[in-house]
């Protein structure tokens, strides 16, 4: 338990293991449809022009882009929830989505849904970055996100645990208790060899 605890007294636990960046067309509910990509006169910038339908009674994960989207809507009555606050829209309707800020859309139709989003985003980095939100209903990015661990095993990250309600969905997202007892794990195997060669030298030598 002592090397344990040596080993876990700070453990930092990158958010970047579990399907951190999903494309919209793997999601089943939606699909994007590009149209045209091309860089623009601003330095490290480019758009990016697409159709997203929405299947009927769907959902987009919550999500956000390395800049700004302008949505034009096409067919469907869509809900969109932008920074908290749901908006309904119909055929021919506008929305802006400021970069960074975290949103998505839904179909409660029975219909298909269909938006023309055009994108004015930061060349190179991923267009869609999905988003989670924690048991209190605070937003955090899994790419940006870390868990550090301080003595993990006096009673903090487990069920019961004086901190567990608040660290619960980031540490189960991201392997917490995997991640910490695969160290100790190795170490005590690593012990057992060692003790093994140990013994085999006693042996050989006598």
């Amino acid at each position: 338990m002592t090397t344990t605890r040596i080993m876990a007294v700070a453990v930092l636990i990158a958010a970047s293991g579990l399907a951190l960046q999903v494309a919209w067309a793997q999601q089943p509910a939606t699909k994007r449809i590009d149209l045209q990509r091309h860089d623009l006169s601003i330095p490290g910038r480019e758009t990016i022009q697409a159709i997203v339908e929405i299947a009927p009674g769907q959902a987009s994960p919550r999500h956000t882009h390395p800049g700004e989207e302008i949505i034009y809507v096409l067919e469907g009555t869509l809900e969109y929830e932008i920074d908290g606050k749901v908006t309904r829209v119909k055929p021919g309707d506008v929305l802006f989505v400021p970069a960074g800020t975290p949103h998505l859309a839904r179909n409660p139709g029975t219909g298909r849904g269909a938006e023309l989003a055009t994108y004015v985003v930061e060349k190179g980095k991923p267009l869609i970055t999905i988003v989670e939100r924690d048991d209190r209903g605070a937003d955090y990015d899994k790419q940006m996100t870390a868990l550090l661990v301080i003595d993990p095993y006096n009673d903090f990250i487990s069920e019961g645990g004086k901190v567990w309600d608040r660290l619960k969905v980031v540490a189960e997202a991201n392997g917490c208790v995997p991640h910490m007892v695969a160290p100790g794990a190795a170490s005590s195997a690593a012990n057992s060899r060692r003790k093994r060669g140990r013994i085999r030298a006693l042996l050989q030598n006598r």
